[in-house]
Formats: structure tokens, C-alpha cells, sequence
């Protein structure tokens, strides 16, 4: 839905409630977010920016799902959860009033308001010159919130579509950018397609300097180069240019504040990304994983199975990850294992994870899941090293299992092999978790941390948590 409000008035109040079109967040009369799903949020703006019009249901769907054909029943169904939201009652409405066999009318008296910033500019409300490059953009960001292998491949195709009908067509570029970042972080492309991406989100801001996307994802590429404090500067600047943007919330909290330690900061920026997009799938499961980091399993497997029903793959990493922490957090280990199974995608890796996790209940068996972790490594560290997440798997089983001596050998091999072949290392984010307090806590941490540049973050921007 087109919701750019150019010059207008930036917030609407009405009843108990204030709806800022720039953040697009709707709060209480005492400040609190209220979590709605986008397609119910852009049925409200419509509404409230129509006030006292009897607006017909067909007009209504084809503001809010300008693109796609779907039943009727997705408007009744956002109806009726902001009904539950102003806690409206049967034929006592004081906002939304039902005309039977014709639509809806918003009928709360609306007053305007302005705030200060950068006007709106959601992703939705994205357009190309082309029609068609249009369509082409809208249907890949939709499988990018899925990003399946064939999806990410599908995406990316889509894209480079628009942008061949387009070529002057920024949120293509940035969006292109993100797409290849997400297939490397995915382990669907390898680390060498980072440089593509990178060109592409520079081609982004050489047409348009504000793109929150492209700084975005130049930001995220930086961390995966151990360069914090440029990627810090980035995603400010994202975050600066387009505060209603949930992904780059998303994108800094996940890949650079997990990664350097400061875990609860990442979380509270997750939540505002929740609020402003409560059902996008990548922002949920980035949102699991952080309560996984922080040992709330309970949130964490709540918000994984959310991002599940909203399209995740559930065998797309970090979700088996998540799972499988929280099942062995519960002494469940044979569940554990059967999660665990699909992230070691590498000959043998079955048998070492369930040889494992049989240790991690059993203490007599635990030498021998150390020597089959040592043989994989020995074997296949150079594909393991520039797999995103499982050096640190390796270093949490290791620690787990009383072998830090060897965690920290596979940590800094991994290191050796990454820096000789001028790639990414793995994603840290784990290595926060509350079973690893052993291996941070141990006097070599501090060279592993100096290796992967956590220090220079710290010294302007505050030690980790933990």
C-alpha cells in the first residue's frame, strides 16, 4: 500500500490513540506501541486518512493489496483486529462502523499533527517508473521474507528483471543487495558474491543517498569484515534516514550487536522492529535467536514458531539451532540431535551430532564425541570455517563437552583459514550464549576477541554484556 505522506501531517490522533504515519507505529493514549500486522496497520491508515467516508470494500482491497488477488475475508479479518485493539464491542462502535452489504466508515473525529524528520517511505510503497518493474520488486521482497533456496534464487532473478526495465530504480538496487546478502548468510551463495552485493547497494545510494536499505546492507557486510565501527556508522545513517525501517533494526541488532556482545541492546532493538513489523518472518526469527543468546527459551521458541507460521523454513538456519538449544536446555537431547541434524549439512555430520548430544547426557561418552568433533574438523574445516554459525556450534559442543583447549584451536584455525582466503568468518552471534560463559571467561578469549576486532567497538561503545 502506497502510504508516503510527502508534506502532510505526520501523525493523526483519534479517541484513546495516536497513529504516527512516519514511524508508522499506532500507540495508546499513554505512549505504548500496539502490535499489528502491516496489511491490518495499512487498512487503518487508509481508514483514518478517509475519515467519515464510506469506503467500499473493493476500494479498500485494492489499497491495501495493490498487487495480488486475495479473498475478502483478509479486510474482514483486519477489521476485526483493530475492533479488538479499540476493544469495540457488538453495535457499540466508536471508531469503525460497519455499513452492511456496502463497507466500512471510520467514524472517531480525526486531528491532525505534525512531527519533524524525513517523511514516510516504506518499503511497500516502493515504485518504478515501469509498472512492471514494479510488480517485478514487490513479488521478490515477498519471497525474501521465505528464503528458501529456490526463493532467494527467484528473488534475485526478479530484481535483476525490474532493474533491466528500470535501471535508475533504487529500492531494485538495495533490494538486490540484500538479496545476495541474504542467500551468502544463508550458506545458498558463496562469501565471494558479497563484493556483488556490496557494488549493488553503492549503486543504490549513487541514486538515491538516503537508502536505508543500501546503508543497510553495506553496514552488514562491514561486520561480516570485522569492521564495527564503519558498520556502526552505516546503519546510523539507516537508521537516521528512515526510522519506520524494521530491517535495518533487524540487520544491526542481529549481525553487529549480538555479534559484539551487547545482546541486550539488540534486543530491545528487535522489539521495535516487532512493533513496526510484527509479521515479517526474518525479523521474528532474528528475534528468536536473540532470546536463544540470552537463555529464554520460552520467548525464543515462541517467536521461532511465529516466524514459521508467517512462511520461515523451518529447516533454514538459525531455527533448527534454536530448537535444538532449547530441547537440550531441557535434557531432551535425543530431540536435540533430530533438530540439530540439518545445520551440519557435511559428510559425517549426522553421526557427530548425535554422538553429541548422547554425550551431553551421558558424561562417560563425551571423549568420544570430542574425537569424532576432531575428525570433522580435521576433515572439513576449511567448508565449516565459511559456513555461517557452526565454527561457533563446533565451540559450544567442545566447551560443553570440557574440551576448551579445543574450542579455542577450532576458533582460531577457522580464523587462519578465513583471513588466508579473504573471506567472511562465521557469524558470532552465538557465541554469547550462557553455555559458553567457560570459553569467554577463559584468559585466551581475549586474543580470539582482538582477532575479530570486538575491541575497537567496545572502546567507543561500551564492553559486551556478558
Amino acid at each position: 500500500m502506497n502510504s508516503e505522506q510527502g508534506a502532510g501531517p505526520q501523525a493523526l490522533s483519534f479517541g484513546d490513540f495516536r497513529l504516527d504515519l512516519r514511524r508508522r507505529v499506532l500507540r495508546t493514549s499513554s505512549g505504548q506501541p500496539v502490535a499489528l500486522t502491516s496489511r491490518a496497520l495499512d487498512t487503518l491508515v487508509y481508514m483514518v486518512q478517509h475519515p467519515g467516508v464510506l469506503l467500499a470494500r473493493d476500494r479498500l482491497m485494492d489499497s491495501i493489496w495493490p498487487d495480488s488477488y486475495v479473498e475478502p475475508n483478509n479486510l474482514s479479518q483486519n477489521v476485526a483486529k483493530l475492533r479488538r485493539v479499540f476493544a469495540e464491542k457488538p453495535g457499540h462502535n466508536r471508531y469503525i462502523e460497519t455499513v452492511p452489504g456496502r463497507g466500512y466508515r471510520f467514524i472517531a473525529e480525526v486531528r491532525t499533527e505534525a512531527t519533524s524528520g524525513f517523511p514516510a517511505r516504506p518499503v511497500a510503497a516502493a515504485r518504478s517508473t515501469n509498472d512492471e518493474a514494479t510488480r517485478l520488486f514487490r513479488q521478490a521482497l515477498r519471497l525474501l521474507q521465505r528464503p528458501t533456496a529456490d526463493n532467494c534464487r527467484l528473488a534475485v532473478e526478479q530484481l535483476e528483471s525490474a532493474l533491466a526495465l528500470d535501471n535508475a530504480f533504487a529500492p531494485g538496487w538495495a533490494w538486490l543487495a540484500d538479496a545476495h546478502l541474504l542467500s551468502v548468510n544463508a550458506g545458498i551463495a558463496s562469501p565471494e558474491v558479497l563484493h556483488e552485493a556490496e557494488q549493488q547497494a553503492i549503486r543504490a545510494l549513487e541514486l538515491d543517498p538516503r537508502s536505508g536499505t543500501a546503508h543497510a546492507v553495506i553496514g552488514t557486510i562491514l561486520c561480516q569484515r570485522g569492521d564495527w565501527l564503519g558498520a556502526e556508522s552505516h546503519f546510523m545513517t539507516a537508521l537516521a534516514s528512515d526510522e519506520t525501517d524494521s530491517m535495518c533494526r533487524t540487520l544491526h541488532a542481529s549481525f553487529l550487536l549480538q555479534q559484539v556482545g551487547h545482546t541486550r541492546r539488540a534486543l530491545a532493538q528487535l522489539r521495535e522492529a516487532f512493533v513496526l513489523t510484527p509479521d515479517d518472518p526474518r525479523m521474528l526469527m532474528n528475534l528468536a535467536m536473540a532470546h536463544c543468546n540470552l537463555g529464554d527459551d520460552a520467548e525464543a521458541l515462541r517467536c521461532a514458531r511465529l516466524a514459521v507460521s508467517f512462511g520461515y523454513p523451518e529447516l533454514a538456519s538459525p531455527l533448527p539451532f534454536i530448537f535444538a538449544h532449547a530441547a537440550a536446555r531441557a535434557g531432551r537431547f535425543g530431540e536435540a540431535a533430530a533438530c540439530a541434524v540439518p545445520l551440519l549439512a557435511v559428510a559425517g555430520g549426522q553421526l557427530v551430532v548425535e554422538c553429541v548430544y548422547r554425550a551431553l547426557g551421558d558424561a562417560d561418552l563425551r571423549a568420544g564425541a570430542v574425537g569424532r568433533i576432531c575428525d570433522l574438523t580435521n576433515r572439513s574445516l576449511k567448508t565449516l570455517a565459511t559456513t555461517s554459525g557452526l565454527i561457533v556450534m563446533l565451540i559450544h559442543w567442545l566447551t560443553q563437552l570440557g574440551s576448551v583447549d579445543r574450542a579455542f584451536e577450532v576458533a582460531n584455525r577457522s580464523l587462519d583459514i578465513t583471513a588466508q582466503r579473504g573471506v567472511r568468518p562465521p557469524n558470532w552471534q552465538a557465541l554469547w550464549i550462557p553455555e559458553l560463559s567457560a570459553f569467554r571467561t577463559d584468559g585466551r578469549f581475549g586474543a580470539l576477541a582482538a582477532r575479530l576486532g570486538f575491541p575497537h567497538y567496545w572502546e567507543t561503545f561500551g564492553a559486551p554484556d556478558s
